[in-house]
This record gives structure tokens, sequence and C-alpha cells, in this order.
């Protein structure tokens, strides 16, 4: 069993811990002015002044236990915080078999973190560390314990999922599957192509992340394009880890949502508002107005008519037949140089790293990681301009062009000349 305080975490660790505790406290100390002032006298054979901390408070999350306090002032020495799985009672401190030292720490920490070897309810005592330690009632012990549901090594085991099942209905798929356990996240993933390993994982589309507890889910693919699915622990998925297997968490066959659930005129899917990030529908203007779909695009091109080829010949011959260079590399300005943390900082250090570098294949392996926090539209349209340029000059023009489609929204004069090359470059590989 380890115990530490949480001055070695980090801040992003503590930052999780703040609900948890803020419910608790106002679950245990309901009437803070109940509290009793510090420095209490206990009495005894000889009145002394007892130095106790005060404002004992805990918390469970995931198998850890946050246990804080306040210091007792004036005094310098150590705290001692103790477990026991029987109640505590006022009065001179007493050991015994139930208590646990969790651990000893100086004053000015006020906090630490326990993590019980079993799942139980505990109670929990903080004391000073010199002469004979009291306990004072609402002060220095909890009067109800905390329940430990799972202890944290066995929180931090990863999730399986040991089957996965597709069904087609209408305009939408369901994903049903079986977790190993709760209380963790599992992530559903989608791709045109079949999902066997973690490259091929990284390349797909991130649907969504939820609880563990869920055993079903609903995607709205864009009808006609066959679609296969992974579901997995969110966690190893985004840390590259993990057994893909398939037919248990991942499909191998594809879905195909029937033609027919896009309408005329709309030149885009009607894709449910619960997706998180569906993949993109091309837009082809050279089709015919005659329905999203109604074209045979299996049947060869056949030639122009005299009069019509005739037509192109003069224009070709006035204007001349458009130049077709090779784009390159682009950074829009500000981004090589972004001040600050969070996605932005992030972007800039691949962006001055193997993207400068013209590392395509690790520059897109991360931005595709950080596509997966990408919290707006226009962070997203970032990434996805970024990652697009990697995807092209990889020679992966159908994916670059996916991602293109995906950033035209927010950079559309940026994006436009790329899905153009893409789509061209594309066309000469078929």
């Amino acid at each position: 069993m380890r115990s530490r305080s949480t001055h070695d975490r980090s801040s992003s660790g503590t930052a999780a811990w703040l609900p948890v505790l803020f419910g608790t406290i106002l679950i245990l100390a309901p009437f803070p002015g109940a509290l009793p002032f510090l420095d209490a006298q206990v009495a005894g054979a000889e009145s002394s002044t007892v130095r106790t901390p005060s404002r004992v408070r805990a918390a469970e999350l995931d198998g850890e236990v946050l246990v804080t306090w306040r210091d007792a002032a004036g005094y310098e020495g150590a705290y001692q915080v103790w477990r026991s799985s029987t109640a505590f009672a006022p009065g001179v401190f007493e050991e015994s078999s139930d208590l646990f030292l969790a651990g000893t720490v100086s004053s000015g920490i006020e906090s630490l973190i326990d993590r019980p070897a079993a799942p139980g309810a505990y109670y929990y005592a903080v004391t000073s560390a010199l002469g004979t330690p009291h306990l004072i009632e609402q002060r220095n012990f909890l009067p109800r314990p905390v329940r430990v549901v799972m202890t944290a090594e066995q929180a931090e085991e990863p999730a399986t999922v040991r089957s996965l099942s597709v069904e087609a209905r209408n305009s939408e798929v369901i994903l049903r599957f079986e977790p190993s356990r709760h209380g963790r996240r599992l992530a559903a993933y989608a791709s045109t192509e079949a999902i066997e390993s973690i490259e091929d994982l990284q390349r797909a589309v991130r649907l969504a992340v939820f609880d563990s507890n869920q055993m079903e889910y609903r995607d709205y693919p864009v009808p006609g394009i066959p679609t296969y699915y992974a579901v997995l622990d969110a966690e190893q998925a985004l840390a590259a880890e993990g057994e893909l297997i398939p037919q248990q968490n991942t499909t191998i066959q594809p879905i195909r949502i029937a033609l027919g659930s896009v309408r005329r005129g709309t030149g885009a899917p009607q894709v449910g508002a619960r997706r998180e990030a569906p993949i993109p529908l091309l837009r082809m203007p050279w089709l015919p107005v005659t329905g999203a779909y109604a074209v045979d695009l299996t049947r060869a091109p056949e030639d122009l008519d005299p009069e019509t080829q005739a037509a192109l010949d003069t224009i070709l011959k006035h204007f001349g037949t458009p130049g077709r260079t090779s784009p390159e590399p682009r950074i829009l300005p500000g981004d090589r140089d972004s001040p600050g943390t969070g996605l932005r900082s992030s972007l800039t250090t691949v962006l001055n790293g193997p993207f400068a570098r013209t590392e395509w294949a690790e520059a897109e392996m991360q931005l595709s990681n950080l596509l997966t926090v990408a919290s707006s539209p226009a962070q997203r349209a970032r990434v996805q301009f970024y990652r697009g340029q990697c995807l092209f000059f990889l020679g992966r023009f159908n994916e670059a062009s996916l991602a293109f489609v995906d950033a035209r929204d927010q950079l559309f004069s940026e994006s436009q000349p790329w899905l153009d090359a893409a789509l061209r470059a594309g066309d000469t590989t078929r």
C-alpha cells in the first residue's frame, strides 16, 4: 500500500479532487460555526493546551482517499494521518489493531492521499506527532466513514470489451458491447477501412468517449459509405496501447446505411446531433442536379459531343490550360510562436518540430492525438489543416481530402487550394 502527501502531485491531479472534496465538505460540515476553537482545553489530571489540527475532511476518487485538515495555530511539528476500520471516539488517542498509520507530514502541507489496499469503509483522524495526541469531536477525526469501492490499483486497470455487435436501423447504426468492468472510460471509433492495428485506429475518427457502464452507442454515418467500428478503453487508445481483436472489440465486416438518407438539394447527410465527429462528405458539384447519389459513378466517362468539345477548345486556347503546381507546406500566421499553454501551445510544438523538419508521419501522428482534445470547431479546423498537409505529402490523398473538408468551414480560403490539389493527386493515382 502507498500513501503520499499531495504536494508531490501535479496541479491537474489536485484540480480533479476539488469538486469531490467540496461536496464532501458540505456533507460533513453543514454548520462550520459549530467547529471548536483552536488550542482547545482538555480536562485531565493537569489542564494542558492540546495542539490538534481542525476541520479534517476526506473524499474518495478512483480508490484514492484525499484527507485534508487545517493546521493548529502556532504548531510547527509533524502530523500523523490515521486510518481505521472502526469509528474513533473522543479522548486520549489509543492505538489498536484496527489502526493504520497512513502517513506523516510536516506542518504547512495540510493534505495527504491514502491508497487503501482493499475496498471497505474507513474512518480517518489527524493528530499531532508531539506529546499525547487527543481526539476532539467535530475537529480532528471523521464521525462517518469514507467508502472505498475499489482500490486505486483496480481503478487503474483498463477495461476490455468482451463482445461488439452492430446493427443498421434506418439512418443509424447501433453498437452494442460488453465491457469487463465499470469505473473506466470507453471510446468508440469509426473508419472507412478495417481497424486491424493501432495505426489503423489512429487514422480512424473517434466518435465519442463514455463511461464503461454504458453498453450501447448510436452512430449516424454517411449513407452509402462502408464503415468499420471499434470500441476499447479510452486511455489505452489515446496511449496507442491495447489489443485489437476482430469480432471482440472491432468489426470485420463494414456496415453501410442505405442511400436515400440525404434530402435532395442539401448536399450533405442528415447527421445526428449526438455524433461528435462525423465522417465528412465530399461535395461533387459536377454531378447533375438529379438528387444525391443519383449518378452511377462506376460508369466510364463519355466523350463530349463535337459542339461542346469545340467550345472547350476555344476557351482553353484563349485562356490557356491552368497550371498545376505542387503546393508548399504552409504554417498560418501566429501558429509558429503561439504563447501560453493548452492546445495552441502543443500545436506550436508540433509545427516547430516534426512538421518543420518535414517528418510527415511523426507530425501526422502527433496532430491526430491533438485532434482528440480539440474542444472547439476552430481548434479542430486548425489541427485538420496541418494534418491534411502531412497526409498529402505522405501520399494519402483521400484522407488528406477529408481533413481539408473538415477544416474548410473555418479556414475556407486556406484549405480549398489544398483540397483541390489532393483531389487532383488522387485522380492521377487511380
